[in-house]
C-alpha cells in the first residue's frame, strides 16, 4: 500500500528515512527550511572556496554503520593530527562524503520530492473529505499539503512545537539538552602548518581542520574550519560574528605557529549543534495519528545516532504497513 509521507528536515536522519521509505514504494516529500540539504552537515561558500561548515566527517562506532558508509561510496581519510600543544595524535577511522559532506544527503534524497526554503509551522491530524490525514502548514499558516504520515527530524527544540499534537512526544523533545557551537571558516595563503587537524584541551578551541586537505577537495588557498568548544561558545552566545572570528583566528595563530594571512572569513553560530537526552527511546512513533520523530536527540548523539534513529523508525513503520497489507 503506497502512502504519502512528509518528512520535515533534510539532514542525515531525514534523508536516511526518506530513502528507506521511497525504496519501499511510498511517495516521500521532504520539507527543508534551508536552501540545501545536510542540516548540521551543511557546507558554506567563502569567496571562490567552500568548506564543510558543520559536522566535518563520520567516525563510525559500529561495523554496520561503517559498512553502510562504504556502500554509499564515501572515502577514508588519514589526516595528520596534533593536539593543541603540538604532540602527535593517533588518527581514527574517518570517512568523508565528497565533494562536501552534504553530498551524502543529496544522494539519499535523489528519488524523493524535495521542497527547500519552506519553514513548517504546524503538524496536525485533520479530516480531509472524511478521511483522517495530517495537514502540514507553514509558519504563516499556509497549507503545504495533506499526508498519511508525517515525521519530524528537526533538532529537539524545533521538534517540540511541531509535535504539539502528541503532548508526550513534545515533552520528550523539550527535555532534550542542547549545546551551541561557534564556527569560523578562514581562507589563508599557504600556512605551512604541520598538521591537518588540531584538537584536544583548549580554553577556546574544540578543533581546527584544514578542509582543503580532505580527499577530493582543492583550492589554491588553505581553508581552515575553526570550531570553538561548547563552554566558550555558550559564553559568547550573543557575541558578534566579527568578534568571534577575531578571537578564534588569534587562538589558531598561537596554536599553529604559522604566520597566517587571512584573506577571507565567515562565522556561523550553531545554536543547536549537539544534543543529549535521558530517554532510552530510539525514535518516536504514534500509529494512531501517523506522526513520529527521529534524530540524534533520540538514540545516540552525533551522526551515527541520527542514522540509528532513522533506521529504527523505518523498521517500525515498514513492518506496520506490511502487517496492514497482509
Amino acid at each position: 500500500m503506497q502512502e504519502q509521507v512528509a518528512i520535515i528536515g533534510a539532514g542525515l536522519a531525514g534523508a536516511t528515512l526518506a530513502q528507506r521509505l521511497s525504496k519501499a514504494g511510498h511517495q516521500v516529500t521532504v520539507l527543508e527550511k534551508s536552501r540545501g540539504t545536510g542540516g548540521r552537515m551543511a557546507a558554506c561558500r567563502l569567496g571562490h572556496h567552500s568548506a564543510d561548515l558543520g559536522a566535518p566527517w563520520f567516525v563510525p562506532r559500529s561495523p554496520v554503520f561503517t559498512d553502510w558508509l562504504q556502500r554509499q561510496g564515501l572515502h577514508q581519510w588519514s589526516p595528520t593530527i596534533q593536539d593543541f600543544s603540538g604532540n602527535p595524535v593517533t588518527s581514527r577511522q574517518i570517512w568523508l562524503a565528497s565533494p562536501r559532506q552534504s553530498a551524502l544527503t543529496r544522494q539519499l534524497l535523489e528519488h524523493c520530492n524535495l521542497i527547500t526554503e519552506t519553514r513548517v509551522g504546524s503538524v496536525w491530524p485533520e479530516l480531509e473529505n472524511g478521511v483522517q490525514r495530517i495537514v502540514v502548514r507553514t509558519d504563516h499558516d499556509q497549507i503545504i499539503g495533506y499526508y498519511d504520515k508525517v515525521i519530524v527530524t528537526a533538532p529537539a527544540q524545533q521538534a517540540a512545537s511541531l509535535l504539539d499534537a502528541i503532548p508526550r512526544f513534545s515533552g520528550i523533545a523539550a527535555r532534550a539538552s542542547t549545546q551551541a557551537c561557534w564556527v569560523t571558516v578562514i581562507s589563508t595563503r599557504q600556512s605551512h602548518s604541520a598538521a591537518d587537524i588540531y584538537c584536544g584541551d583548549h580554553p577556546m578551541l574544540q578543533r581546527c581542520i584544514r578542509d582543503n586537505s580532505k580527499p577530493q577537495r582543492d583550492g589554491e588557498n588553505d581553508v581552515w574550519v575553526l570550531e570553538a568548544n561548547s563552554d566558550w561558545s555558550q559564553q559568547m552566545i550573543d557575541a558578534s560574528p566579527e568578534d568571534v572570528a577575531q578571537a578564534l583566528i588569534n587562538s589558531f595563530r598561537e596554536v599553529s605557529g604559522a604566520g597566517l594571512k587571512v584573506d577571507n572569513y565567515r562565522s556561523h553560530r550553531w545554536l543547536l549543534a549537539r544534543h543529549s537526552n535521558d530517554t532510552e527511546l530510539t525514535h518516536l512513533w504514534d500509529q494512531d495519528t501517523g506522526i513520529g520523530a527521529c534524530g540524534d536527540w533520540l538514540a545516540e548523539a552525533g551522526l551515527e545516532g541520527s542514522w540509528i534513529s532513522a533506521n529504527s523508525l523505518a523498521e517500525q513503520m515498514l513492518s506496520e504497513i506490511k502487517e496492514t497489507v497482509e
